[in-house]
């Protein structure tokens, strides 16, 4: 246990000072664009309204980059120090749920405090989320749906990171050719198979859209998957041996 202790630290060190960093960096730029793209328009009764561009979006690319990066470096270090490979898996997904809940609360703040922004400039703020779901969510399932959409990106993150880890250069290269090729070759799969699957009746089941108290339908959904691919980079972690930094760049 004093080992497991040890390693989590090290994670949330780590980790939280790569948040603080390259976070500030992404708020900046996140409340540049939310007050261009929030500029209001005037309704015919001449009520102002400001709809934002949500700050899960930065957070969500820094931790889904950040997560795959990082994970070569902490998995070597923790095991040159003598940990075992099961103590370094599990002080990773504890720390990247104790991440993915703080960083649900510092989102929901920083939404909060844009709302008052606008409430002062005189515009009706309107939540990405509220939009989503068509109604007036509340503090706790917002904060609930951030914590379980980080936890999926952090975790299929964590996956991808044992993959890159184990396959090295040859993964980094095929997945961001893929990920390149993605945007044109997923929309023309899609719309072969359309006919056959209803991806837009998928999607409004996995975010929950259309059903009553639908936003707490997403954050099951989200934590289900987000549990199974941590499940499956755990036992890829333990099984894993230690290989040469130069061979996974």
């Amino acid at each position: 246990m004093n080992r497991l202790t040890k390693c989590l630290k090290f994670e949330l060190k780590k980790s939280t000072m790569g948040m603080l960093y390259y976070g500030a960096i992404f708020i900046g730029i996140s409340a540049l664009i939310t007050l261009f793209i929030g500029t209001g328009v005037s309704s015919d009764s001449g009520d102002h309204y400001a709809s934002s561009m949500s700050f899960f979006m930065p957070f969500s690319i820094f931790l889904f980059i950040s997560v795959m990066l990082t994970y070569s470096y902490h998995y070597n270090y923790l095991l040159m120090l003598g940990n075992s490979r099961k103590n370094i898996m599990l002080s990773q997904i504890m720390s990247y749920t104790i991440i993915s809940i703080g960083t649900a609360i510092v989102v929901r703040l920083l939404e909060f405090g844009m709302e008052l922004l606008y409430t002062n400039l005189h515009y009706q703020y309107t939540n990405i989320l509220n939009f989503v779901y068509k109604t007036n969510l509340s503090l706790f399932s917002t904060i609930l749906w951030y914590f379980a959409l980080f936890s999926f990106i952090c975790f299929f993150s964590l996956f991808l990171g044992t993959l890159r880890y184990k396959f090295g250069r040859m993964f980094s290269r095929i997945f961001w050719v893929a990920f390149a090729l993605s945007w044109i070759v997923v929309p023309f799969i899609i719309s072969k198979l359309n006919s056959h699957i209803n991806f837009d009746l998928l999607l409004k089941h996995l975010f929950g859209i259309g059903y009553k108290n639908g936003i707490y339908l997403a954050t099951g959904n989200f934590l289900i998957i987000a549990a199974l691919f941590g499940i499956i980079a755990y036992f890829i972690g333990i099984k894993q041996e230690q290989i040469v930094p130069e061979k996974q760049q």
